[in-house]
């Protein structure tokens, strides 16, 4: 019999996972959340809700969540790594993604260490993928441009998206048709978001959890988006000191230098040079003195064959007259001598 996969896990998991899993195909965008909260033995659960605004009317106590990520593909999962990379790297050591068999969900711990307000936009900001997974391939296509992940997401969501249509507009119109199903809004502080900073942190879920709404307010407010919407996306890169940073393939290796061995052309048969030798006494030297003759006599009485002369009729040329290798006697020189006639034209001055 098959081991059940929930069956090392702690309680309250082992009992709250199954509902958690089993919701996940039904999880849309009218009704994208499912979690639950838990201390001490005791739990909570929501599935299939409109959103997460119930975390406020939970009571307090709860020290860890786990909400729902039922889309397992690798760019809903890379989006929320970003989240936890980017936006909320401060809080990353109190998130995990984990997953029990092919199920993925998301751990929050300590929930006495989150700001209530801080909490909720991360819930919301979880859900993307859920609601808005048609935006992320243009989330992606801005990354693989070099765009830093978090600036890529902003300048994505600043495109908004047309109601009733899974698709966003051609310009930068910050029009978003679910607004309150939205972790940013127009007015958010980029700056803030960029880097992580919170503005306004709520006191701790824990103890506080009606202190989760509003929950955008966390980011601050500014009012660039007015400049932002005449803008290109590198000249927002360039306003926020994000330039595009394309990350480039490593160089192929070196090709193997393989060592050939060096081989000596010697077209008229002559010895390939030696190596120097130590000074011959008198009779060595004689005896190669010998020797050389011998060779030079032997080259002087050899047949030479030639390569073709003419390419075009391909004639070989065969026992062709042989120069002479031995000594060359040249005439002495005599300039007492009159050049022959004809050598010079009559000078016309």
């Amino acid at each position: 019999m098959a081991k059940s996969p929930y069956a090392e896990l702690p309680e309250p998991l082992k009992s709250n996972l199954p509902a958690l899993f089993a919701s996940y195909p039904d999880l849309c965008e009218t009704s994208p959340s499912s979690w639950f909260v838990w201390t001490d033995g005791k739990s909570k659960e929501h599935i299939s809700s409109v959103c997460h605004a119930a975390m406020c009317y939970d009571g307090n106590g709860w020290d860890d969540m786990i909400t729902a990520v039922p889309k397992d593909d690798e760019l809903s999962l890379e989006y929320l790594r970003m989240l936890i990379r980017g936006p909320f790297r401060s809080m990353s050591d109190l998130i995990k993604l984990d997953r029990v068999g092919k199920n993925y969900f998301l751990h929050i711990m300590s929930l006495g260490k989150w700001p209530a307000n801080v909490l909720m936009n991360f819930c919301i900001a979880s859900r993307i993928p859920i609601e808005f997974h048609f935006m992320l391939s243009n989330w992606y296509a801005r990354c693989e441009k070099g765009f830093d992940p978090t600036l890529a997401w902003l300048l994505t969501y600043s495109y908004g998206t047309k109601f009733g249509e899974k698709k966003q507009f051609d310009y930068r119109s910050f029009d978003i048709a679910h607004p309150g199903h939205m972790w940013i809004d127009p007015a958010s502080n980029w700056t803030n978001i960029l880097y992580g900073t919170f503005e306004r942190p709520s006191r701790a879920f824990k103890t506080h959890p009606h202190d989760a709404r509003p929950t955008n307010v966390i980011w601050g407010k500014s009012k660039d988006y007015g400049r932002l919407m005449t803008m290109t996306d590198d000249e927002i890169a360039s306003f926020y000191t994000r330039p595009i940073q394309v990350i480039e393939p490593p160089p192929p290796p070196p090709p193997k230098v393989v060592k050939k061995k060096q081989i000596y052309i010697n077209p008229f048969a002559q010895p390939a040079p030696q190596p120097e030798q130590p000074p011959l006494g008198l009779v060595g030297q004689i005896q190669a003195m010998v020797a050389e003759d011998n060779f030079w006599a032997g080259v002087n009485n050899q047949p030479i064959e030639l390569a073709p002369l003419n390419w075009a009729l391909e004639v070989p040329v065969q026992n062709a007259p042989q120069p002479h290798l031995g000594p060359v006697h040249e005439p002495e020189d005599d300039f007492d001598d009159e050049p022959p006639e004809g050598w010079f034209d009559d000078d016309p001055d």
